[in-house]
C-alpha cells in the first residue's frame, strides 16, 4: 500500500435531520452538559452517560423528555453557564428526564 492509500469510509447519516442541530462538537474527555426546554425544564448530564452508537440507522439519543409539547431549545457546556446549584438539575445517572424549572437566580 502506498503512503496516500487509506482505507476510508464515507460517513452517511451523522445525525437527524428531522429536527434542527442545536450543539454538535467533537469532544474528547467527558464534559457536563446543560440542556434547556422551551418552557425553561434544565437538564444537566455528562457526557459519559451517552453511549456510542454504532447503528447507520439510528436517530439518535433523547437526553430530554418532551412535556406537553415542548422542545429543547439549547445545550451549553455548563462551565459556560451560571449555575448556583448543579446537582439541583441533575437526575440520578438516567438521560430521557423531563427536568427542573430553571431558577431565576441561574443563567444558561
Amino acid at each position: 500500500m502506498s503512503k496516500t492509500e487509506f482505507n476510508r469510509k464515507k460517513l452517511k447519516n451523522a445525525f437527524s435531520d428531522e429536527s434542527k442541530l442545536i450543539y454538535i462538537e467533537r469532544i474528547e474527555n467527558d464534559i457536563d452538559l446543560v440542556a434547556q426546554s422551551n418552557i425553561n425544564k434544565v437538564v444537566i448530564f455528562n457526557t459519559n452517560q451517552i453511549n456510542p452508537v454504532e447503528s447507520r440507522t439510528t436517530k439518535g439519543i433523547q437526553v430530554m423528555k418532551p412535556k406537553d409539547g415542548s422542545m429543547m431549545i439549547k445545550i451549553k457546556k455548563l462551565n459556560e453557564t451560571k449555575i448556583s446549584d448543579p446537582n439541583y438539575y441533575r437526575k440520578d445517572n438516567n438521560l430521557n428526564v423531563v427536568g427542573y424549572y430553571l431558577k431565576p437566580e441561574d443563567k444558561i
